[in-house]
């Protein structure tokens, strides 16, 4: 069985290579081979889904399958929608190999030691330090921060209460969803409406700040009532010598840079490029720093298990592809999208509030985000409504944002809840406050980007 996962691991990362060649040398040939592996792996990943997930997956399947029917498709068509989000699948596998490097070169033992002095320095701020973490090492990192996270604070933080740590995290990872290029929901965005990440950059980034306001607003009124505070002293954590948090921000610094200006000089969508970063990047600096081989055995370990860990989100992708591309051949956007602009009359903020309302809905009772984003990308017109598509692609972010904040299903929401010991319901509880302010807040910021567009 064990076999099999792995070799289930590692035909989803040659589904990848395969995108990724196409992109690279346009050989479109290689689309009905990493579009079959797709089609190939998705009944195993339905398999070990859990049954919600199951149902709402099969059902959609089925809804793709008669409007495909509807529209007469071809074989090749339904085929290459398997395919359709081998770019979502490839950042989601391909972008920790970013964290290999960085934990193999001793980055986070140098972060820690980092953390234990600045603490002996100037106090203790646990909480504000968890944020800006995740902040930073989760907008490259994606949802593998989040344990690296708390597990460096568990190690380096002298006093905190683990489960308001763990919701300060979970509410950072929100403001990553805002405005990463290495975020999932950011470079779909950006494919859907055909942008490059600095026509939203200015937007993402007003909406993460006022975002972190309200994080701030709301730090006080959050509390556990078994969340007992942890103190421990300080240890001296193990660092490589000559490795210091300089050379961890020197590395994702020059990341940032060299992803900006690839998607500057070539033709090519900010989701490519960081995927196809990832399979350099990490390597070419290992074999700078001479731990290229400890660097390689540990990504061959990562993909040989991916399997095992991401699933729930391949399955997820391989649907919602399928799904998007039925929408787009039929005519259920222009449908929808008129419904939409005959029910806000127009008005903006109120459409806003329609699709930021919808996605939190969808996202309570169990759809994945991704599937929410492409249906209502693939339906919403930009131009029906006369609003910018820059603007349009934040209204999608922001709704996908709110969703995973509050559906006890998201990756993110379970991930905290596993960390912390704490129902996912538990969490969500917490965060409906904090949800339904930042509905209202995220409405206006639409209206006022909009003014400005």
């Amino acid at each position: 069985m064990e076999q099999w996962r792995k070799a289930l691991g590692m035909t989803a990362f040659i589904a990848v290579c395969l995108y990724l060649l196409e992109v690279w040398v346009s050989d479109v040939q290689t689309r009905d081979l990493y579009s079959s592996l797709a089609l190939l792996l998705l009944p195993f990943c339905l398999w070990r889904m859990r049954k919600v997930n199951l149902l709402i997956l099969i059902m959609l399947l089925v809804c793709a399958g008669f409007l495909f029917l509807h529209t007469n498709a071809s074989w090749y068509e339904v085929l290459y929608s398997f395919g359709e989000n081998m770019s979502l699948l490839g950042l989601f596998l391909l972008v920790p190999l970013f964290g290999i490097t960085l934990n193999q070169a001793g980055y986070y033992e140098a972060l820690s030691r980092r953390i234990q002095a600045r603490e002996a320095e100037k106090g203790e701020h646990p909480y504000r330090l968890g944020y800006g973490l995740t902040v930073g090492m989760g907008s490259v990192l994606n949802l593998g921060s989040l344990p690296l996270i708390y597990h460096l604070g568990e190690k380096s933080l002298g006093g905190y209460r683990p489960k308001l740590f763990g919701m300060t995290l979970l509410r950072g990872f929100g403001f990553c969803m805002l405005v990463s290029p290495y975020f999932v929901n950011v470079g779909l965005v950006l494919v859907l409406y055909d942008l490059a990440w600095t026509d939203i950059a200015l937007y993402g980034m007003v909406s993460a700040l006022v975002y972190t306001l309200v994080v701030v607003l709301f730090f006080p009124v959050t509390s556990f009532s078994n969340d007992p505070p942890v103190s421990r002293e300080h240890s001296e954590a193990k660092v490589k010598q000559n490795v210091t948090t300089r050379g961890l921000i020197m590395y994702i610094l020059l990341m940032m840079v060299l992803s900006l200006l690839l998607e500057a000089w070539l033709p090519l969508n900010m989701l490519a490029i960081v995927t196809s970063l990832s399979l350099i990047y990490p390597f070419v600096w290992a074999i700078a720093k001479g731990i290229f081989i400890p660097v390689f055995q540990a990504g061959q370990q990562h993909l040989a298990t991916s399997y095992d860990r991401v699933y729930n989100e391949m399955g997820i992708f391989i649907t919602a592809g399928v799904l998007g591309t039925a929408l787009e051949r039929s005519d259920v956007g222009p449908v929808v999208s008129q419904f939409l602009y005959e029910l806000s009359q127009g008005y903006v903020p109120l459409i806003a509030a329609l699709v930021l309302l919808l996605a939190i809905i969808l996202a309570l009772v169990g759809i994945h985000p991704v599937i929410i984003v492409i249906g209502l990308g693939q339906s919403l017109s930009p131009e029906l409504f006369g609003i910018a598509p820059e603007v349009m692609a934040v209204l999608l972010l922001s709704a996908w944002t709110l969703g995973t904040q509050i559906s006890p299903f998201s990756g993110s929401v379970l991930m905290a809840a596993h960390l912390t010991d704490e129902s996912a319901w538990r969490l969500v509880q917490k965060n409906i406050g904090f949800v339904a302010l930042m509905f209202f807040i995220s409405s206006f910021l639409i209206t006022v980007f909009h003014m400005f567009s």
